[in-house]
């Protein structure tokens, strides 16, 4: 196999979704004899790239030392490193990598963390995007059924993890502590976990809670900690970068989303076979099936939230029992070894001059890695 030399783009590295696929990414690559780079604004997962020895080139966008030839320098050093591809893995940087990629005729793969406004919508129709990456069927649908891109330019390839990374922690004797991942902000629905934990309270059952994100939206959260009267209860975490030791330590991991906000966390707790309550809305509908690996409860419901919280409460083989189920899932369909070769299938099929069959075949390509035993894949070198 001829190895791929392979750019992972990101806007910057903050604790995210985009960052943790581009490090898992280049984990695999790395393990695979293929060579990669990181181009990245700054953030506190410096420290992983600088431990596992990837190369790393920062920027920075704006200010004199942008314009007076820092861009130049970017496209200097891209063309220098003589790339096979770029990958975009962040929707707000897209724009200065195109224009990069137009220079220097290299196709782009571009994964959506998280779905595109208008102008990212026009931004992915430029034609050195070779591919699109969704993370779901439902958030390909979404792309080709109200978006308009055809089906042909994006493929789904989930979110991939290194299993030995989550440990498969033993489950409780009975839920005590629940907790929940996101960012501060309504759309999270951290409001409605907090009105559920109150419910159970009147109910007899006091659970404590870790409630860990990043945003400006901390104070509000606390505000309504009080106002509920479960200060001894509920822990806000903010901006914390190791969440495998946080999700070990949860009975149940709670999605309270208002939307489908692609959120790893869930993933992460299920590898860790930690059960997931979870609104019903998108991704979560396909990774979660309600009574065998998690339960689903409607959105903005914190009645129903509570409901299936004190079900597992009161029902300790249910937890574990759903917790097993949830590990499975993931490994089988989540596994970095295979999600790995998944992605190697996409950027081979990128560098082909037609790519009109690009979708089906990487599709097809990943049906067969699902249908096949994981156990079988071989283990990565790195």
């Amino acid at each position: 196999m001829i190895g791929l030399r392979v750019i992972q783009v990101l806007d910057h590295l903050r604790v995210s979704a985009a960052a943790s696929a581009a490090i898992n990414m280049m984990r695999w690559l790395s393990a695979h004899d293929h060579q990669v780079m990181l181009i990245s604004g700054t953030g506190e997962r410096e420290r992983d790239i600088e431990s596992e020895g990837f190369e790393y080139r920062r920027y920075s966008q704006g200010g004199a030392g942008w314009w007076f030839g820092g861009r130049k320098r970017l496209i200097q050093d891209i063309e220098a490193w003589k790339p096979d591809l770029l990958h975009v893995q962040q929707l707000e940087c897209l724009g200065l990598f195109l224009s990069v990629a137009g220079k220097l005729q290299l196709p782009v793969v571009v994964s959506l963390a998280r779905f595109p406004d208008t102008r990212e919508v026009e931004l992915l129709r430029d034609p050195q995007v070779a591919m699109l990456i969704a993370p779901s069927d439902s958030a390909r649908a979404h792309l080709c059924g109200r978006l308009g891109f055809h089906r042909d330019t994006v493929t789904v390839v989930p979110h991939g993890l290194d299993l030995k990374r989550y440990p498969d922690v033993p489950p409780p004797s009975q839920v005590q502590t629940v907790g929940a991942i996101g960012r501060f902000e309504a759309r999270f629905g951290f409001e409605h976990l907090l009105s559920a934990l109150a419910l159970c309270n009147d109910a007899g059952v006091h659970l404590n809670a870790t409630l860990v994100g990043s945003g400006e939206g901390a104070g509000r959260l606390s505000e309504s900690v009080e106002r509920l009267r479960l200060s001894q209860q509920v822990s806000i975490v903010p901006g914390a970068s190791k969440t495998s030791s946080i999700l070990s330590r949860l009975d149940v991991l709670v999605y309270p989303g208002l939307e489908d906000l692609l959120t790893l966390g869930v993933l992460k707790a299920m590898a860790c076979a930690r059960p997931v309550v979870a609104s019903a809305v998108g991704s979560m509908t396909e990774w979660i099936h309600d009574g065998e690996n998690g339960i689903l409860v409607p959105p903005a419901n914190p009645q129903a939230l509570a409901e299936a919280l004190l079900s597992l409460h009161r029902n300790p083989e249910k937890v574990t029992r759903l917790g097993a189920a949830a590990r499975e899932q993931v490994r089988r369909h989540n596994d970095l070894r295979m999600v790995g070769r998944a992605m190697h299938e996409c950027y081979r099929a990128a560098l082909r001059t037609d790519s009109s069959q690009v979708g089906t075949e990487v599709i097809r390509a990943y049906r067969r890695l699902t249908s096949a035993q994981v156990d079988a894949l071989p283990e990565d070198r790195r």
